[in-house]
C-alpha cells in the first residue's frame, strides 16, 4: 500500500511540474528580415564586418553584382549578402569594410524590422 500512495504521489508531482514547464515557454516572436550587402567596389575592402546593436552577425568577402534582372537573393547567408532577422523593433547595424587589415570605410545606420517583412539595405560609399 505504501508503495501505490509513493506511486501516486511521485505522479502528482510529475503532473504538477509539467504544467509549470508549459507556462514557462516562450511564445512565439514575430520576426523581420533585412537583407545587407554592398556595392563597394573589391578595391576599397576584402572584408566586411557587420554588428547588430554591438553583436557580430557576419561578414562579407565581395560585393554584390547585380547582372540583368538579378535583385537581391532572398536566401540565407552568402559572401556578397547576409539575411538577418531579428524581432520586430528598432536596432542600430554598425559595419566596417576592411581591406588588408586596415578600416577603409565605415556605417552605423538605424535598422527597423517589421513583421513578416524583408528589407535591404546597401552599403555604399558616400
Amino acid at each position: 500500500m505504501k508503495k501505490i500512495t509513493l506511486f501516486a504521489a511521485v505522479l502528482l508531482a510529475m503532473a504538477g511540474c509539467k504544467d509549470a514547464t508549459e507556462e514557462l515557454q516562450p511564445q512565439p516572436v514575430s520576426t523581420g528580415s533585412y537583407l545587407i550587402y554592398t556595392t563597394l567596389p573589391t578595391l576599397k575592402f576584402d572584408q566586411l564586418e557587420l554588428k547588430v546593436n554591438g553583436t557580430m552577425v557576419g561578414r562579407l568577402t565581395a560585393p554584390f553584382v547585380a547582372s540583368g534582372h538579378r535583385e537581391v537573393p532572398e536566401s540565407s547567408m552568402s559572401n556578397t549578402v547576409l539575411r538577418i532577422e531579428r524581432p520586430q523593433g528598432s536596432y542600430t547595424l554598425d559595419a566596417v569594410a576592411i581591406l588588408k587589415g586596415q578600416k577603409t570605410v565605415a556605417w552605423s545606420t538605424p535598422l527597423r524590422f517589421e513583421t513578416a517583412k524583408i528589407k535591404r539595405s546597401n552599403l555604399q560609399a558616400e
